[in-house]
């Protein structure tokens, strides 16, 4: 020890009957320092702060270094052992961060931990080899095989989910704020409710929202032909033991429900707002193939309608004949130049005839 300055290092209370130790101004020690409690015994640090405006922090820890240290080097360090057999029957934690509110309106912002990068002006993180983050989360020990398998990125608790809650509805998403450039961005971090791909169920959905939706601005389009702004693509890699979809979409009609107005497993469309078309070509889908082998049955659809209440009307409901499909009235004044296998069913093909004019 170097250097101390004390007004009353050690002195005695006798309503308490013990010592009672002070340590007014700078208490300096030089190489390494210990203070052990024993015997469920606490080191408390009781800080009063009454006058406004102040800053500053009761307890701070501040290593200084301008070499490079070994393998591992903190600040500050919060460590429970438990030894052979020790445990808790509530929570143990190597750190606690809390804060109790004012009973009335808060001021300012309120956050249980906060952590925080200086980059200085020449700092860099790239060239040295190195990462840099908010948060390093470990886990080490020869019986680290149990957590791989039990164990849990995070709990939370207490809060109730809602629609407009901090824990949504059904709980997909925690609230969260981005701030950019002094502005506040409500942002959502989504949870699954399956393991290793985005799951979810909705309990409720409101009757004008929706369960999942992409936006953007698309300033220059310039997709690779068989790609789109959403793309999914699956890789084959052995033999299929049944069906093999890329995707699905169902609407089901539970018991109880009423349909009153149109119902569609898609609703597809072009709108204008003053583009330029004129050299632009406009189809509603696009399907292609490029197959190496000659497959059994190949079919632009595969239309399934099962029992006697789904049989269909037509092919196509549309607006204007004219406009949706090229209709033009007539009857057929021409000799067939062809046909066009329409549909098969029974493995019994019936066809379409072509003519070379719609008259």
């Amino acid at each position: 020890m170097t250097e101390m300055l004390r007004a009353n290092f050690r002195g005695y209370d006798p309503t308490l009957a013990e010592d009672v130790w002070t340590i007014r101004g700078l208490f300096q020690v030089d190489g390494s320092g210990k203070i052990e409690i024993t015997e469920q015994g606490t080191l408390s640090i009781d800080v009063d702060w009454e006058t406004a405006g102040e800053t500053g922090r009761p307890l701070s820890v501040i290593l200084d270094t301008d070499v490079l240290l070994g393998n591992y080097a903190n600040a500050i360090k919060g460590y429970v052992d438990c030894g052979d057999s020790g445990g808790s029957t509530g929570l143990l934690s190597g750190i606690n961060g809390e804060i109790r509110l004012p009973n009335a309106a808060g001021r300012g912002a309120y956050y249980s931990l906060e952590g925080e990068i200086v980059f200085q002006a020449s700092s860099t993180i790239t060239p040295w080899g190195s990462s840099a983050g908010w948060l390093y989360l470990g886990a080490s020990g020869d019986g680290i095989a149990d957590f791989d398998t039990d164990g849990r990125f995070m709990a939370v608790v207490g809060l109730t989910p809602a629609i407009g809650k901090l824990l949504s509805a059904d709980m997909h998403t925690l609230k969260s704020t981005m701030v950019v450039s002094g502005v506040n961005y409500a942002k959502y971090l989504v949870m699954s409710i399956a393991e290793n791909y985005l799951s979810h169920y909705f309990l409720v959905i409101a009757a004008d929202d929706r369960i999942f939706k992409l936006a953007g601005l698309w300033a220059t389009p310039d997709n690779p032909d068989g790609e789109g702004i959403v793309n999914i693509s699956a890789n084959i890699t052995g033999a299929s033991a049944g069906e093999a979809n890329l995707q699905s979409a169902w609407l089901n009609l539970v018991s109880g429900s009423e349909i009153t107005e149109w119902s569609h497993i898609h609703t597809d469309g072009f709108y204008d707002g003053g583009a330029t078309l004129t050299g632009g070509h406009l189809a509603w889908a696009k399907y292609a193939a490029q197959l190496a082998s000659d497959p059994q049955e190949h079919f632009i659809m595969d239309l399934n309608m099962v029992g006697a209440n789904s049989g269909i009307d037509a092919i196509y409901n549309v607006n204007n004949p004219a406009l949706a499909l090229g209709y033009v009235a007539g009857t057929p004044g021409d000799t067939e130049v062809g046909t066009i296998p329409f549909f098969s069913t029974g493995g019994v093909v019936k066809y379409i005839y072509l003519y070379p004019s719609p008259s």
